[in-house]
């Protein structure tokens, strides 16, 4: 694959997130529902862990921990296993409700991304970006800090 092919590819897939972020909550920031769909699979978890995992630096991270924290959709306590530290929240009720909104943006992206790919060869398509991801994923948590 060429550098630029490889350009163009990562270009269409953001846009296509893009599109299904800015359908799916209209007038939520992009950074804020990253960190949620992080906190949705990774919750409870540190301000730091988010970082790492998002790739965002801490103060944005915080300020979209805030901002969801207004919104109701996450709380801060202190972390049970060492109170100096706070730990994000998702409360229950919000966490159901996340997952099923996840399933139903998840079907519509893999639509939206596959547009006019025969049926037949979409779950092989999605099973290898699946894996790319992992792989990508793996490798940045192996790079050193």
């Amino acid at each position: 694959m060429k550098v630029v092919e490889l350009i163009w590819l990562g270009q269409q897939i953001t846009e296509v997130g893009r599109r299904q972020l800015q359908a799916n909550a209209p007038g939520v920031p992009r950074h804020e529902l990253v960190v949620m769909s992080d906190l949705i699979e990774n919750a409870p978890s540190t301000i730091t862990d988010i970082a790492q995992r998002t790739g965002y630096v801490q103060s944005r991270v915080s300020a979209a921990v805030a901002s969801l924290a207004g919104r109701g959709w996450v709380r801060t306590e202190a972390d049970p296993s060492d109170g100096r530290r706070t730990v994000v929240v998702v409360p229950e009720q919000i966490l159901t409700r996340s997952q099923e909104f996840q399933q139903g943006i998840e079907r519509r992206l893999a639509d939206d991304l596959l547009d006019g790919v025969p049926g037949a060869r979409r779950p092989e398509l999605m099973s290898a970006l699946e894996e790319l991801l992992a792989a990508l994923r793996e490798r940045n948590q192996q790079a050193p800090a």
